[in-house]
């Protein structure tokens, strides 16, 4: 059975500093305009706005750091990395400063430089789960899931009720093939966050791999009830329905995934599937 692999969310987006307490400089009073137009999505305006409060201090560390949240948020990371390094020149004790430039580095698949980041923002804040479960991350894409998992073992121990933290840590389980370790992770994050999709497909993904099909098609079923428009719930609950030979139920989720995906490489495995079939 060819199913779809586990995967990670990160923690949070770059974290936007606080708008300055008394904004009674010039320079603050266009930081916190720029802080709202950050906080309402406003990103080209908050650019402007901190433009110009650096232009009237050149050495506001919290300028540069917001400034370069919001070229994050609009996907210009090199930018980004930019204004977060500048925030480190002027401010190197700043945790906020290397985390942001982490996710950045993320961003753009330079998990090593993401890592370092991440360990220096522990080093300056080591109660940040948020930190480890994005470093968790980094260590996963790179292929290291036992370091992964110490990552989001310590982000667990921080905050306890994180669902992120759980589903990522069963993502890495499942790739070791820890399968009933995995399950117990994405329980935790079901009971966490009963309303996301995600773990319930993944969850029946390692059902599938189990041969526990009925626990895996009721799995699948939740899936699609919060999510009706992803493909891949379809077509991994259609080869499952194949594998317990039920072929008219497995024809018609393929089917149904085709509208859905214009994705080639998906669409190309969902009509492979039909053909074997019907041979």
């Amino acid at each position: 059975m060819k199913i779809s692999p586990a995967f990670t969310y990160a923690a949070a987006c770059a974290v936007l500093l606080v708008s300055a307490a008394c904004g009674d400089t010039s320079a603050e009073v266009h930081y916190n305009r720029g802080f709202d137009y950050d906080e309402s999505g406003e990103y080209r305006r908050a650019i402007q706005e901190y433009d110009r409060a650096i232009e009237l201090d050149p050495n506001y560390a919290d300028a540069y750091v917001n400034r370069g949240v919001a070229y994050d948020n609009l996907g210009e990371h090199r930018r980004a990395i930019e204004d977060y390094d500048r925030a480190i020149e002027l401010n190197p004790t700043d945790a906020i400063a290397y985390y942001n430039r982490g996710i950045a580095y993320n961003e753009l698949g330079e998990y090593r430089r993401a890592i370092e980041d991440y360990d220096r923002a522990i080093e300056l804040d080591p109660s940040d789960a948020d930190t480890y479960i994005n470093s968790g991350v980094a260590h996963y894409e790179l292929g290291e899931y036992r370091r992964a998992i110490e990552d989001y073992d310590r982000a667990i121990e921080l905050n306890p009720t994180d669902a992120v933290a759980y589903y990522n840590r069963g993502s890495a389980y499942d790739v070791l093939g820890e399968y009933r370790s995995a399950i117990e992770d994405y329980d935790r994050a079901i009971e966490l966050n009963p309303t996301e999709a995600g773990p319930y497909h993944i969850r029946g993904t390692v059902y599938a791999v189990l041969g526990e099909y009925r626990r895996a098609i009721e799995n699948y079923d939740r899936a699609i009830e919060l999510d009706p428009t992803d493909a891949v719930y379809y077509y991994d609950r259609g080869l499952v329905f194949a594998d317990m030979g039920n072929h008219r139920r497995a024809i018609d989720d393929f089917n149904k995934a085709l509208t859905l995906t214009e994705d080639p490489a998906l669409q190309a495995d969902v009509e492979k599937a039909i053909a074997e079939l019907q041979q």
